[in-house]
């Protein structure tokens, strides 16, 4: 029953993070703290991250939603102005698929929701984004659980537990993952842009 409560609450606190635009916790390190709680092995390291991952996938529908249902104000966003110039292209699936396994931050919550705003395929964008999601998690529990192992015996003196680790690592996320959506993309782009320009000449 221990197990069953950890893998819904992994489901559910997966799914609500990414729900949540730009200022959900990161559900890869709420998922590797719970694990490690319910104790690490081959099974259940499939079982949550998959999960996770399904949770994280499926719930990129709200974000789409709420492209779709905001349209109008998005358009004068001028990061999402910049990204819908490339919806339904190539690029754009590209895009969301690297966004979609880009360590630790929830940066393809601006590829959803972009894609509502601008009526992109949502049946397409989930498959890439399941994909992502699947890969991403794996590979960033893998890494979380040594680094709570880690943090642990660093910090055992201080009695902090897995729970209390995986709080402070949310929180410290949070607030990276703020400053990031505060970027100007555009700028960027066109900076990087010219400078492979430059450097291709």
């Amino acid at each position: 029953m221990g197990l069953i409560i950890y893998l819904l609450t992994t489901f559910l606190v997966s799914f609500l993070s990414n729900a949540t635009p730009f200022f959900g916790a990161p559900y890869t390190l709420v998922t590797a703290t719970l694990l490690a709680e319910a104790g690490v092995n081959p099974l259940n390291f499939v079982l949550f991250v998959t999960a996770a991952a399904l949770a994280a996938s499926t719930s990129k529908l709200v974000m789409y939603v709420l492209g779709v249902a905001l349209k109008r104000p998005l358009t004068k966003s001028k990061n999402i102005r910049f990204i819908s110039k490339f919806v339904n292209k190539k690029s754009f699936y590209v895009t969301l698929f690297v966004l979609s396994i880009i360590p630790f931050l929830p940066l393809d919550d601006y590829v959803f929701i972009v894609g509502g705003a601008s009526d992109a395929k949502v049946g397409s964008m989930l498959a890439v984004s399941s994909l992502g999601k699947l890969i991403k998690t794996g590979a960033e529990v893998t890494v979380e659980l040594e680094g709570l192992r880690v943090a642990e015996g660093l910090l055992r003196g201080f009695g902090l537990s897995y729970l209390d680790l995986g709080l402070i690592g949310t929180i410290a996320f949070v607030v990276i993952g703020l400053a990031i959506a505060k970027l100007d993309w555009e700028n960027i782009y066109r900076k990087v842009l010219t400078q492979s320009h430059r450097e291709g000449a």
